[in-house]
């Protein structure tokens, strides 16, 4: 069983996070893995400050339909205030993420779209501060018409049910129900910028 390390430091105000994750690989890597993630966020933004801890252990699974399903049990400390509002919170809820990426070509797709479905639940019964649960779904889409035109959108769903919302940290508050974003970006300027920088500046519609 193989072992692998990552660390990322992230530092855009008004927000820094340090983030970290040890993955352990199986005799089929590609396929199945465990993994225990790590990191510490602050934020501080307008009426906003939030100092946030989270550790995650997780069970990885590829399907030969190209569906993860990813099983985790996370740990999250927040000291926060908001609104008004201000409290410590400890919470343990497992969850369940059903994911699927699709592209093609793989360096700079001209087709592609990934779905990702996600299920979380805390309970009070064993220590955690609050109970609830949680859903969030994703979907994003990479679509060429023609020979000159790249469109991205970008669509976010979340809810939360829970009778303890002034125990819920700003992390797990949605402040939108439904989230989405449209980009095009003109081919010509796609395969010009990619060959000179690798990247690409979309303009929102």
């Amino acid at each position: 069983m193989a072992t692998a390390l990552t660390m990322i430091f992230i530092y855009p105000l008004p927000s820094s996070a340090l983030r970290g994750s040890i993955t352990c690989l199986s005799k089929t890597p590609l396929r199945n893995s465990y993994r225990l993630q790590y990191g510490v966020r602050n934020v501080d933004d307008s009426d906003t400050q939030s100092l946030e801890g989270t550790v995650e252990i997780a069970r990885r699974w590829e399907f030969d339909n190209d569906w993860v399903q990813t099983v985790y049990f996370r740990t999250t400390y927040e000291d926060f205030e908001q609104g008004g509002e201000a409290d410590q919170v400890w919470l343990f809820y497992p969850g369940i993420q059903w994911s699927r990426t699709r592209t093609r070509p793989q360096r700079f797709p001209l087709w592609g779209d990934r779905q990702q479905l996600s299920l979380e639940y805390s309970d009070k019964m064993w220590g955690s501060d609050a109970q609830f649960a949680r859903v969030t779904a994703d979907t994003e889409w990479i679509r060429t018409i023609g020979n000159d035109n790249r469109f991205l959108a970008r669509l976010g769903l979340g809810a939360i049910e829970t009778d303890d919302f002034d125990k819920i940290p700003p992390s797990l508050r949605f402040l939108r129900a439904v989230t989405a974003v449209c980009a095009a970006t003109p081919m010509k300027v796609f395969r010009r910028v990619t060959k000179k920088a690798g990247y690409v500046v979309a303009s929102k519609c």
